[in-house]
């Protein structure tokens, strides 16, 4: 069941690419909104820490950490 609903989540961030240009930022945002709702799916302890998890980076941040991996 578990991997059904993460295959689900891939699949609405693969639409969502699609629909948006495929830029990185909504890619980004589609694996945010993917992981925000299997946070959600956790029990009532765990969804702020799985929340504050997800939410630790910005996509500027990410975007250059992103860059900085892939000079040599």
């Amino acid at each position: 069941m578990r991997e059904l609903s993460r295959l689900t989540g891939l699949g609405v961030a693969i639409l969502l690419l699609l629909c948006t240009g495929c830029t990185r930022q909504a890619w980004y945002a589609g694996m945010q909104q993917t992981a925000q709702d299997d946070c959600l799916r956790q029990p009532p302890g765990e969804i702020e820490r799985c929340e504050a998890h997800i939410n630790r980076m910005r996509f500027e941040d990410y975007e250059r950490d992103r860059e900085r991996r892939q000079q040599p």
